[in-house]
């Protein structure tokens, strides 16, 4: 029997292998943009292709513990389709839930510390129904209800299940004032090179930067591939703002990443 087994085994796992084939490792900065510097490495992936579909795992390049795994139509387009789970750098499940056609589809579950947070219903992408937090003891701490993204009804309990005040569950981080005096400071702060002026340098650069759990502006960098005396303006002018309203999530303060579009364009 034991040799039966045996030979059984072989057959199956020779069977998932026909057709399968490794891709070269793919590395990861801090952005999951691709890189080959080493310096810059936050993350790699190893991708088995089948007739259909990649089987992808993503690590951790610093301790190479599983990041994420999950199934792609497309490598190029990012196209998720199954089940997909997530992991934090201690190696604990952070979030799992499914995908189709690269849309959220049905129930998703995020843990901390190994028990569960939140679980929240998709429908194509957007919130729809239950949207729930949970205390550290078990019980209920917001009980949300979505229609394909919009707020319905919003509920928030104390550990013993008492109602209590209603707060969102995030809050982006934002300039102080608003959006509108935001693009106030900018357009009052930013420089447009002499050089690229008389040049006729125009441009959409496209900044990236860290709002700490103070509102701090940290790590600014440049995404776009736009001229590099335009890129140095719009950095001088970022690094020049006041601190933001920090990021919260279920009532505590986070730290974010914040995208700004910067345009230079000669009226």
């Amino acid at each position: 029997m034991f040799r039966i087994s045996m030979l059984l085994l072989l057959i199956i796992i020779s069977n998932r292998s026909i057709g399968q084939q490794k891709l070269d490792t793919i590395f990861y900065n801090i952005f999951w943009k691709e890189t080959k510097v080493k310096d810059s490495t936050e993350y790699y992936r190893i991708a088995i292709k089948t007739k259909k579909e990649f089987i992808v795992n993503d690590y951790y390049y610093s301790n190479n513990k599983l990041q994420m795994s999950g199934t792609f139509n497309s490598l190029d387009k990012e196209d998720r389709n199954d089940l997909f789970k997530f992991y934090e750098k201690s190696g604990e499940l952070s979030s799992e839930g499914l995908y189709l056609n690269n849309l959220k589809q049905g129930e998703w579950k995020e843990y901390n510390n190994g028990k569960l947070w939140v679980s929240s219903n998709y429908q194509n992408d957007s919130l729809h129904g239950e949207f729930l937090v949970f205390h550290p003891n078990g019980k209920v701490k917001r009980n949300d209800i979505y229609r394909m993204g919009e707020l319905k009804v919003g509920l928030c309990y104390d550990k013993n299940g008492n109602d209590t005040t209603y707060f969102p569950f995030r809050e982006d981080a934002q300039f102080i004032g608003g959006e509108e005096e935001m693009y106030k400071f900018i357009s009052e702060t930013i420089e447009y090179p002499e050089k690229a002026f008389n040049e006729k340098i125009e441009g959409r650069v496209i900044v990236r930067f860290y709002v700490d759990t103070d509102g701090k502006i940290k790590n600014p960098v440049i995404l776009s591939k736009t001229p590099e005396i335009l890129n140095k303006s719009a950095l001088r002018c970022i690094r020049l703002m006041p601190n933001f309203m920090p990021a919260s999530e279920d009532g505590v303060k986070i730290g974010i990443y914040f995208v700004l579009p910067i345009v230079f364009q000669i009226n």
